[in-house]
């Protein structure tokens, strides 16, 4: 309605241009802790679609379950590697479709800092963070176990306070450093390797260099491409690239810079 407000961290040229769309006057602001700016908007005018009375998911009809033997799997970054040597774990048959090939130059980044997510005061959020790190750490000692490349180092990480100090949750107690924290649980990951890791399993296959443009669903399941195998479930992995596999995709997806 008019008059509504909205507040965001994010102030890319993609999320500013939809919400004038919208209707909203904008205005960049100092943002909060470490965060340099976030936006801040007022429904000023009534424009793009009309009224939604409930969420876009609600009155879909519910497929009814089902016993799962076989994945689809499209991209194979760290998410798609991961869903796909999760469910290999479990004794599905999984099929993961790449539209690169894994040793392509710039594919991956050469290394990956992944640490814990602290804050002053703990709340679910911190929680939940925290609990994921540590369930990651283990995926990674236990791929260890089966690799002769190093996956992973682990590493202390500093990371400097806010402005006042404010969100500091304990002093370095360092001479000429402003206060911070000191995580001492962060690790450094190679990416590449550890997709690589992920996807050794006997129940995963890779099809590199294939990119996904037709998905259809039939009477005996999901076929990729046209092609012949039939899977019980397609999953999208690959970020806003999954819209040209999409038909009729009434969600256009576009990409934004920092985010997939």
């Amino acid at each position: 309605k008019l008059g509504g407000t909205v507040a965001t961290y994010s102030v890319a040229r993609q999320v500013r241009e939809n919400m004038r769309a919208a209707g909203f006057k904008l205005e960049k602001l100092e943002g909060y802790g470490t965060k340099r700016e976030m936006l801040k908007g007022v429904k000023t005018e009534h424009r793009g679609r009309g009224r939604i009375d409930k969420p876009w998911c609600r009155g879909w009809d519910l497929a009814p379950d089902k016993e799962v033997n076989s994945v689809a799997v499209v991209g194979a970054g760290v998410a798609g590697a991961a869903l796909a040597h999760r469910l290999a774990g479990r004794g599905i048959r999984t099929q993961v479709f790449e539209s690169e090939s894994l040793t392509q130059s710039g594919k991956f980044n050469p290394a990956a800092l992944v640490q814990p997510f602290l804050n002053a005061e703990p709340d679910w959020q911190s929680r939940f963070y925290h609990a994921a790190f540590l369930r990651a750490r283990a995926v990674l000692k236990k791929l260890q176990q089966g690799s002769d490349e190093q996956l992973f180092d682990s590493a202390g990480v500093f990371k400097f306070g806010g402005k006042d100090g404010a969100s500091s949750i304990e002093s370095t107690g360092c001479a000429g450093l402003p206060a911070g924290t000191f995580e001492q649980e962060a690790l450094i990951i190679a990416p590449e390797k550890v997709v690589r890791a992920l996807l050794n399993h006997k129940s995963i296959s890779l099809e590199e260099n294939v990119f996904v443009e037709r998905v259809r669903h039939g009477e005996q399941g999901w076929s990729i491409n046209g092609g012949e195998e039939v899977f019980d479930c397609v999953v999208f992995a690959n970020g806003y690239r999954l819209g040209g596999a999409l038909d009729g995709n009434v969600y256009p997806l576009v990409p934004v810079r920092g985010q997939s």
